[in-house]
């Protein structure tokens, strides 16, 4: 006979099951707006004073390459308008100072007159510069709180700001780039100045202004900085230094009285030069063999392109009217 086992039966489907617990959901932690104090505080590092002999305007940090390297971008009519900018060793130079305090010699590596932006090169073997950020998309709201930074008017001793709000956003065709319109005030200087964001990001470069506080103010939106920034680092954009031509010289030669019944000969050179490059100083070099003598004499005049200058240099020897040769030489001045 076979023994009999129950079977075990498993009941516990019958017990409701405890529904799963939650996961509770975080608690966000509100992010603090920043004052206008700490952007200033956080910005003023990367914002540069650009300075050219009869004028100044403004600047900003965008890059570093290395930590003694940075580039800055700026207005190209800043670069082109506010003085006579050096050039040596094939490049226009200017001074910067950065942070209100360190004025450095800056390249100036890419200039777009169209879109009215350069970029600067400075290098401070002892220094660490800092970058402003641009916006991911500079087509924020209208009425979004802005903030444009710069040297204004006279003051260069410490960068300063005004606060406005967005009004528009514009497409300028025939400047071919986007426009930031504001009603923060933009004054002579603030030119190439950043305008910010309420999280102090770039959101675009402050080109004009209508003055006397009409509340009119544009800045080159940072989608089209960003679409030009590549040619303008690359060097493609790099200014053209000075070129002189000469157009004409001549030779005069006559008698001229120098005292009583006292006459000595003279030579006049005359030239005519013409500047087919940038802007900068050029020199004008006429020499003259006299008798076996050699006599130089120059001038060094700064040109604008397309600028010309027709000048004369005389020379004398008492007594003398042979054997003259002469030639004129520019060239840019160093």
């Amino acid at each position: 006979m076979i023994p009999f086992t129950r079977p075990t039966i498993d009941w516990s489907f019958l017990t409701p099951t405890a529904p799963p617990t939650p996961t509770p959901t975080p608690t966000p932690i509100p992010r603090p707006t920043l004052t206008l104090s700490n952007i200033l505080d956080t910005a003023r590092p990367s914002v540069v004073l650009v300075i050219g002999e009869s004028g100044h305007g403004s600047g900003f940090i965008f890059e570093t390459p290395t930590p003694d390297v940075a580039l800055v971008l700026t207005n190209a009519h800043v670069v082109e308008g506010v003085g006579k900018s050096t050039w040596a060793n094939g490049s226009y130079w200017m001074d910067v100072k950065v942070n209100d305090s360190l004025i450095v010699p800056a390249e100036v590596i890419g200039v777009d007159s169209l879109h009215d932006m350069a970029v600067l090169k400075i290098s401070y073997g002892w220094n660490e510069f800092s970058a402003l950020e641009f916006v991911d998309d500079g087509f924020v709201p209208d009425g979004t709180r802005v903030y444009a930074m710069g040297y204004p008017l006279s003051i260069t001793q410490r960068a300063t700001s005004s606060e406005g709000i967005k009004s528009n956003h514009n497409f300028d065709y025939d400047r071919d780039r986007w426009d930031i319109q504001i009603d923060a005030a933009i004054n002579p200087g603030n030119s190439g100045g950043p305008l910010l964001s309420r999280s102090g990001n770039v959101l675009g470069m402050n080109t004009w202004g209508i003055p006397k506080g009409d509340g009119l103010g544009f800045a080159v939106s940072s989608e089209t900085i960003k679409d030009h920034l590549r040619a303008l680092k690359s060097g493609e954009l790099a200014p053209v230094g000075p070129k002189p031509v000469i157009l004409e010289q001549s030779a005069e030669g006559y008698s001229k009285l120098v005292g009583l019944l006292s006459w000595d000969y003279a030579l006049d050179v005359h030239f005519t030069v013409l500047n087919e490059g940038g802007p900068g100083y050029i020199e004008v070099v006429a020499t003259i063999n006299w008798d076996g003598k050699s006599k130089t004499k120059l001038i060094r005049e700064f040109m604008d392109t397309g600028e010309q200058i027709t000048s004369v240099f005389e020379f004398m020897e008492p007594d003398s009217q042979s054997q003259i040769t002469y030639y004129v030489v520019a060239d840019v001045a160093n």
